[in-house]
């Protein structure tokens, strides 16, 4: 986290996105670069390249007089397109969504599509741009796939920037089929137990790897509907920030119904770092899976969705 990307459209709900980056910085030390994008081609674009110069300006004027290191620069070209080239050269992007240009628009869709590098994603229509920013402890939603542990090493990094404790969290979903009037069948109940122990196990093998970092790690499990726990996770150990792994196959409206990562990101207040990495869990780079938890998961007759 020596340099933070910060793309800024003008707009005052933009800078949620803005404040949790100065937060970030003023406790890491970390550097940000503040951009607007001005495309005269696209209608949505009201901000010209002089105002833009101006308020990027006293923006990065109050962020030095804060103890800040900042610059910022106004870059000409297709918005998404220059967000992802310039994102390149920085170690996390921070960007807002609900602002008039990226309210899950295009642009932020584009991002999330093909974004190279990690990137966190500000609720700025969802009460942001008040209060303090919480980068106390951040909540990592794992299931037993090398595609949800790809957000490890990311998070790893932004956790020991920022000083923050991680929570490991697995849930077990249960359909509503196996949540009985009278209980659970006995034979659901004994998988769900095996689920649970083989939960633990990995992600006891996750926060073992992690404190060997030396990074703070508590463990969480759950059972219940994904998306609503890991809320509800998030929410019950006060973490300020929600880190998930995303394939970002396809354009948001079509991965939500079939991506926990990107149902959490809508359902949220908090803001989420969002890793994109392809099904095979490419990017993993020095996490294991045990291999018992690996037999189970070939053996596993109900396969949990991965995030």
């Amino acid at each position: 986290m020596r340099d933070v990307l910060v793309p800024l459209d003008g707009t005052q709900i933009s800078e949620a996105g803005l404040r949790w980056a100065a937060g970030a910085a003023y406790r890491s030390g970390s550097h940000l670069r503040l951009i607007t994008v001005v495309d005269d081609a696209a209608d949505e674009s009201k901000m010209s390249a002089d105002r833009a110069r101006d308020y990027l300006h006293e923006r990065v004027r109050s962020l030095r007089s804060d103890g800040i290191e900042a610059d910022w620069e106004v870059i000409a070209g297709a918005a998404a397109e220059t967000i992802l080239r310039e994102s390149e050269n920085a170690d996390l992007t921070v960007m807002t969504s609900g602002t008039t240009r990226w309210f899950v628009s295009d642009v932020l869709d584009r991002v999330l599509q093909s974004m190279s590098s990690p990137l966190i994603v500000v609720r700025g229509d969802r009460g942001q741009l008040k209060g303090a920013v919480n980068l106390e402890s951040i909540l990592v939603p794992l299931s037993e796939t090398n595609y949800s542990a790809a957000i490890l090493p990311a998070v790893a990094d932004v956790a020991r920037a920022v000083r923050a404790k991680l929570i490991l969290f697995q849930n077990v979903e249960l359909t509503s089929k196996e949540h009985g009037s009278h209980g659970l069948p006995p034979v659901v109940s004994r998988a769900l137990k095996l689920q649970l122990e083989q939960a633990e196990q990995y992600i006891d093998s996750c926060a073992e790897e992690l404190r060997a970092q030396g990074l703070e790690v508590d463990t969480l499990i759950s059972s219940g509907d994904h998306v609503a726990e890991i809320v509800k996770a998030a929410r019950t150990v006060g973490a300020g920030l929600i880190a998930m792994a995303t394939r970002g196959r396809d354009r948001l409206e079509s991965r939500i119904s079939g991506s926990v990562a990107n149902a959490v990101l809508e359902a949220s207040t908090l803001a989420c770092l969002v890793v994109r990495t392809s099904q095979n869990g490419a990017g993993i780079s020095g996490f294991r899976v045990a291999s018992a938890i690996e037999s189970a998961e070939a053996s596993a007759s109900t396969a949990d969705e991965p995030l």
